[in-house]
């Protein structure tokens, strides 16, 4: 029973035997992976709220039911498990949107009623506007993103059933079904639980739409209004993506947008590619190779990345390596310079629910994560849904925005200060190191000259420099 907040350690206690009770304390240590439900999930969305509150949802297959939970980034759950939608199957989708800091957009598709549908809810849980269908014929190879978009937000979809790829505007206040319009009339999605579309706001008046078009295996983009009116018509990216094209989009700066796709046609066939553009189609970042082997049934997904040491945005591009077998990340700033990476997310995902999120900030929104943090969501390999805090380098995040300025104390428990040794040259010195945050790693220096450097540090509990010659 200790708070589960890590990094910290929890001292139990000694081990007593039989009278006998060992010198040194037992220590427990509370697990970093956030874990929303243990059960099997084909789909998964993440949105902030604030600096320090996140919403998971997830396709539960289990029990056939889509659920979300509101965690702070320390781990703590602050609501829990939220039933959206009650019979919904292996098939069915699901995306986030933050409208503000207190309300947010859940949009899903439900695989046995083939619809597309949408409702709001509240940072308490509360549901303020009940499922609302959009389309009630979308057929089995869908897929669905949703993007606040000032005083509306954009529902982006794969319609199966019209092999089309279509974008509804919904206005906050009146809601209800919204009004649509093709990106793509005769884009024919040919497969489920795929990332065939998704929607990006570049401000309140422009949207990016991404999607894999199935037809004619292409990877297509739209810049479009707040009415839906296009400002830069269909343009393709890549225009031989083969049969199991994916994509991602995220925005930056408020004028420019980063997009990737996997590749899985010609002499370009495994590979990754990254394009940034601004949203009048200037070209920042030419087509770029980021990965040119990462095999075949492959996801991706971005985020942008929000620091006040920065003056403007970077991002993150994650990808499952199916040659690795992991989920591999890598940040960029928003001219396509490499930053931090590529590094390992996770190496425990499962084989057949690939389909994973990451997310930081919304620009339109105004909310973000912490300076240079982003969270990270995926099925692992034994079923369940788990959720990672990251810093920008990759490395884990305890969820604490605040900034540590104070140096560690360290005490020397063993041989006691200035002690004068007589005989041996065979030392040991045993220490403690306790801080506010986690500690890097602690070096051993004597007479001024570096002797040996430990890089598992434990706040709180004997650490020990051994045989050390003097």
């Amino acid at each position: 029973s200790v708070p589960l907040i890590w990094p910290y350690l929890y001292e139990l206690g000694s081990l007593e035997v039989n009278g006998f009770r060992e010198f040194r304390p037992w220590y427990v240590a509370v697990d970093p992976t956030i874990t929303p439900s243990n059960r099997p999930s084909a789909d998964v969305s993440l949105a902030v709220l604030d600096n320090r509150t996140f919403v998971v949802s997830w396709v539960d297959t289990f029990n056939s039911a889509l659920y979300f939970r509101i965690y702070d980034t320390n781990g703590t759950a602050l609501i829990n498990n939220i039933s959206v939608d009650s019979s919904i199957d292996g098939s069915s989708r699901v995306s986030l949107a933050a409208i503000n800091s207190t309300t947010f957009i859940v949009g899903w598709i439900d695989g046995p009623s083939d619809d597309s549908t949408y409702a709001v809810y509240s940072r308490s849980g509360g549901n303020i506007v009940v499922a609302t269908d959009l389309d009630t014929d979308v057929g089995a190879n869908t897929a669905v993103s949703v993007a606040h978009m000032g005083a509306q937000f954009q529902y982006c979809y794969a319609d199966d059933t019209e092999n089309d790829i279509d974008i509804r505007t919904v206005v906050y206040g009146t809601y209800g079904a919204g009004t649509e319009t093709n990106l793509d009339g005769s884009a024919a999605p040919g497969a489920t639980l795929q990332n065939l579309v998704e929607c990006a706001s570049i401000n309140t008046t422009r949207l990016v739409g991404v999607w894999f078009d199935d037809n004619s295996n292409d990877v297509t983009f739209s810049v479009v209004n707040e009415t839906r009116d296009a400002i830069v018509s269909s343009i393709d990216l890549d225009s031989g993506v083969g049969e199991t094209g994916q994509q991602a989009v995220t925005t930056l700066n408020g004028d420019a947008f980063a997009t990737a796709w996997f590749d899985a046609g010609g002499a370009d066939s495994g590979t990754i590619e990254l394009s940034i553009r601004t949203a009048n189609n200037t070209v920042i970042l030419p087509t770029t190779v980021v990965d040119s082997n990462v095999g075949n049934d492959f996801r991706l997904a971005m985020t942008t990345i929000k620091s006040t040491s920065e003056q403007k945005d970077w991002f993150l591009l994650a990808w499952n390596d199916r040659s690795s077998f992991d989920i591999r990340g890598q940040i960029y700033n928003s001219t396509g310079s490499s930053k931090y990476g590529p590094f390992v997310l996770a190496s425990d995902e499962n084989d057949t629910s690939l389909l994973f999120d990451v997310f930081s900030a919304d620009n339109v929104a105004n909310i973000s994560l912490c300076d240079n943090k982003f969270v990270f969501a995926y099925t692992s390999n034994n079923g369940s849904v788990f959720v990672n805090t990251h810093s920008i380098d990759g490395s884990i995040w305890n969820g604490d925005c605040s900034t540590d300025n104070s140096p560690p104390t360290i005490n020397l428990l063993s041989p006691s200060n200035n002690s004068q040794i007589q005989q041996g040259f065979d030392m040991s010195f045993t220490y403690q190191v306790s801080d506010s945050s986690t500690i890097g790693n602690c070096s051993l220096y004597l007479n001024g000259a570096f002797s040996e450097i430990s890089n598992s540090i434990n706040a709180g509990v004997n650490q020990t420099f051994s045989n050390t010659y003097l």
